[in-house]
């Protein structure tokens, strides 16, 4: 069957045109204006089609990278647009874009692109988004702007509710106190919509060289009991002016959670205690 769609490379040209018979060659070769002289056969035909528009791939090459490479594409222009720019809003948008959004916004074919699912895992949930954009407007007192959407392969979950920019973290682990700092390393501290799960999301997360003395050599490993957080963020209360905010796990009377690194990952996680997000900030 021959294919109705442009092609988008020489090799894909050339393999359709082997598919045509002699008359759509020869009809081919007249509507592009060209002479064919004595009688070439169709591999000839072929060759005077492909000299005869090959400028077409010389001007408008199709960029093509693999699902890697845009990702470390679009990781850099984060970096660039959070570091050097100085733009955080910019920064955040071209994160929360997916991998494929982002080729296409910079007009890259994705040369291995991965497969569909079939289910509907992937599918958004509006009642979430809904809450997530609720959640977002109660804790900072003014309308959504940072409800981050992206693929957590290892969570599950597609939106989130942002909080503000991670600052540092406070842990306890075989009885030594240490802390763990992410300023400028665009690592947004994050709530799902339900309100009962904090998470790390996006940014420089790697905390190879920070881990616990005596860490197993493992792909999870633990970093410790979670004390306290600190972040970046703009509140109504403080007349959205950008201040720093903590809390103190487990000062309230409620149990702390605790924080893991998955080492392949280069994410940390959450897990347990009994803290919640409420609109004075997280409370236990």
């Amino acid at each position: 069957m021959k294919s109705n769609a442009a092609p988008t490379s020489p090799e894909e040209q050339r393999a359709y045109l082997e598919t045509l018979n002699r008359e759509e060659l020869l009809r081919l070769t007249r509507t592009l204006g060209l002479t064919a002289h004595a009688a070439p056969n169709n591999e000839q035909l072929v060759q005077i089609i492909m000299n005869a528009t090959k400028w077409r791939w010389e001007r408008n090459p199709v960029k093509t990278a693999t699902l890697e490479q845009v990702e470390a594409k679009q990781e850099k222009a984060v970096n660039f647009l959070r570091d050097v720019v100085k733009d955080r809003d910019k920064a955040r948008e071209i994160e929360a874009l997916s991998p494929e959004e982002y080729a296409e916004k910079k007009k890259l074919t994705i040369s291995n692109p991965r497969a569909k699912s079939k289910g509907k895992r992937n599918k958004r949930n509006p009642d979430e988004t809904a809450q997530a954009g609720e959640l977002y407007e109660v804790f900072h007192g003014k309308a959504p702007s940072e409800i981050i959407r992206v693929q957590e392969s290892d969570i599950g979950r597609d939106t989130y509710t942002a909080l503000g920019d991670l600052y540092d973290m406070k842990l306890a682990w075989n009885g030594e106190n240490y802390k763990l700092e992410f300023h400028g390393c665009g690592v947004h501290l994050c709530s799902s919509a339900d309100k009962r799960q904090l998470y790390c999301v996006g940014g420089d997360q790697n905390c190879d060289e920070c881990l616990p003395k005596g860490s197993p050599d493992k792909d999870i490993v633990i970093l410790g009991v979670l004390k306290k957080v600190s972040y970046v963020t703009r509140k109504k209360f403080d007349k959205f002016q950008e201040s720093a905010y903590e809390h103190k796990f487990g000062e309230e009377g409620g149990e702390p959670p605790m924080a893991f690194y998955a080492r392949t990952q280069k994410r940390i996680f959450i897990a347990g205690g009994t803290y919640k997000v409420e609109a004075p900030g997280i409370i236990d």
